[in-house]
């Protein structure tokens, strides 16, 4: 089976890349000799794939011209995707049909408990594809696998350097339906990352440096440290910073890899994403101040009161994690600041946390939950900015508070950013998986990245096949094989007028192809299984798509009202 689906898999040309161990300079071949050290040093390696062979298979093989086609058009007044933002609209002012855009993600996870290295995954998933199936269409272009992270300029070269030999000509591929040679343009239009690595593929300085904002050109302040612990750098509020632009970020920070996609505005590419900023950030240091620091707003005394409270609540069945204690909050994830946050917080808090702070708190509860909306319009990113300026004003005011940081001045940020690319990005985070890889042969990593790479492909390709996509035959000279015992079923005025004075036979469910069509006179129909039609006003509408590319359901449509 494995033979099989490799066979069907597209060629995944793998190439490797060189860097200096000592600088971390990147090498296209092997040297002997390090040009910055001047030592002869050992060479690590890290992998590419070819970026631009992807995303013929995407069109070629994952039918990703039939996703684009069949994603409806959004709502003018409402900001509910990346395509409905500012800067994704600027970028594609005059956008072909087929262009991609890509969202760029990076982040380093240890595989193995107690190993010394971190693998370190580059990949991208096109923005043109609707939010629900963005995930699958996910694919990694690079893998570093070492002690040391990653070089933002030596990891991202090979990808940046391939996207720009394509920049102008773009990227030729064959309809799998139609059969027609398209040519699609590739631009990077965010890129999703945690503050370090953000500051690592930028080439700017870390968060918490004296210009470590990569929106704004705020400067942080130091604070008296506490005893015992050393001095750190906060952001203090201030009004109408300084936002950074594309000329004033090259001047300012050092050369990067991205900066050589004309296409890229560098100080618009990455934003404030909500897990590490918001939840493990925000959230996280609220509750803290509230435990641990001494002051009006403690709760520690009240501590078992909440925990009590928590374990009474009684959540809806989206919600998969189980219940733990604010006394296990060093242990929580981002899920679960996430329903603390926005579900359980308001209510187990209530006559507990002294009401200032508590009326505090519920403003950064409303301007998130306004943020986290489906469909955001202009009215709700001034009320989430008032909502913030507002709460960083409270903050001043109160005395108690001198010693706690500006906890709200990130979220105009994301406020202004949520305008300018969408609320979704504002929640969208990094998702590494490494289950595929079998951890008893982690010492040949990146062979196995590759081999999983080749068999998920490949399975791809077997599905399709299974499903008739990407094959010459026509629909229109598919005899239908209908299923079922001939119903007597009475007509309405609209379905008199489609049939005219003719009685048809009527049957429930019809093979068509490869494909099985239900109507909705069926009775045991299975949504996940089955796809309905219904005749209404002279047209045939589609009950159910799963598993159906647009294009095809309609040329099955036609094929059922041509026979």
């Amino acid at each position: 089976m494995f033979q099989l689906v490799e066979d069907l898999s597209p060629d995944v040309e793998v190439e490797v890349h060189f860097y200096c161990e000592v600088c971390l300079l990147y090498y296209q071949e092997k040297p002997n000799r390090c040009t910055v050290c001047e030592k002869e040093t050992e060479c690590g390696e890290f992998y590419t794939f070819d970026v631009v062979k992807i995303i013929k298979f995407l069109f070629e093989s994952r039918n990703l011209a039939s996703m684009i086609d069949s994603t409806p058009q959004g709502d003018p007044l409402l900001i509910k995707d990346l395509q409905d933002g500012y800067v994704y609209k600027n970028l594609n002012s005059e956008r072909g049909k087929y262009d991609v855009n890509l969202v760029l993600s990076t982040d380093g996870v240890r595989v193995r408990k107690g190993s010394s290295k971190e693998l370190w995954l580059l990949m991208f998933s096109p923005v043109e594809v609707p939010p629900h199936a963005r995930e699958s269409y996910t694919y990694i272009i690079g893998v570093w696998h070492d002690k040391v992270k990653p070089r933002g300029n030596t990891f991202l070269k090979p990808f940046c350097r391939s996207l720009k030999a394509v920049e102008n000509v773009g990227v030729n591929w064959k309809h799998p339906l139609t059969g027609h040679v398209h040519c699609s343009s590739i631009r990077i239009t965010l890129l999703v990352a945690d503050a370090p690595a953000r500051a690592m593929c930028l080439n700017v300085m870390n968060f918490n440096s004296k210009n470590g904002c990569n929106i704004c050109e705020i400067t942080t302040q130091r604070v008296r440290p506490e005893p015992g612990k050393r001095r750190i750098r906060v952001y203090r509020y201030i009004e109408n910073p300084v936002l950074r632009t594309k000329q004033r970020m090259h001047n300012d920070k050092g050369f990067s890899e991205l900066s050589l996609l004309s296409s890229i505005d560098i100080s618009q590419l990455v934003i404030p994403e909500f897990m590490h900023s918001v939840l493990l950030g925000v959230c996280r240091q609220i509750v803290s101040i509230w435990i641990e620091k001494p002051g009006a707003w403690s709760i520690a005394n009240r501590l078992h009161e909440v925990d009590h409270l928590l374990s009474q609540i009684k959540h809806p069945s989206f919600v998969h994690r189980t219940k733990r204690s604010l006394q296990d909050r060093k242990l929580w994830k981002a899920s679960d600041f996430y329903y603390f946050l926005l579900f359980e917080s308001l209510v187990v808090l209530y006559d507990i946390l002294p009401d200032v702070y508590y009326q505090h708190f519920i403003l950064l509860v409303k301007s998130i939950f306004t943020l986290l909306k489906r469909g955001i319009s202009d009215y709700d990113i001034k009320e989430a900015e008032s909502i913030c300026l507002f709460s960083n004003l409270l903050t001043s005011t109160l005395k108690e508070t001198k010693r706690i940081i500006s906890t709200n001045f990130f979220i105009l940020h994301c406020v202004s950013n949520g305008l300018d690319l969408c609320h979704v990005t504002v929640h969208f985070h990094l998702k590494v998986s490494t289950a595929p890889l079998p951890k008893a042969v982690m010492q040949q990593i990146f062979l196995e990245i590759v081999n999983n790479i080749k068999i998920y492909q490949g399975v791809v390709v077997l599905r399709n096949i299974s499903k008739g996509y990407g094959m010459e035959q026509s629909l229109h000279d598919v005899q239908p094989k209908v299923l079922g015992k001939k119903r007597q079923i009475e007509f309405s005025v609209h379905d008199t007028q489609f049939f005219g004075n003719e009685k048809p036979d009527i049957y429930s469910r019809a093979h068509i192809g490869y494909d099985l069509f239900t109507s909705e006179i069926y009775k045991v129909l299975n949504s996940a299984n089955f796809h309905g039609l219904q005749k209404r006003a002279n047209k045939l509408r589609l009950h159910s798509a799963t598993g159906l590319t647009q294009h095809r359901m309609e040329k099955c449509a036609q094929t059922w009202i041509h026979q």
